[in-house]
């Protein structure tokens, strides 16, 4: 069953958090510079992302 059948399309995006699956996908589909910071809050150094690939 479908953990959102019963909610309406705002309820859904209120109750998503930047950890789940589609949000991350979408902010980051062609966003390396979102991609990069990111990494320099979790790895406390300064990468460089040069290309994006997300699911489909």
């Amino acid at each position: 069953m479908n953990r959102y059948k019963s909610f309406s399309n705002i309820d859904i995006i209120r109750d998503m958090t930047f950890m789940d699956d589609i949000f991350m996908t979408v902010m980051f589909e062609n966003q390396p510079e979102c991609i990069e910071d990111v990494l320099k809050i979790i790895l406390s150094f300064e990468p460089v992302v040069e290309s994006v690939e997300t699911q489909q």
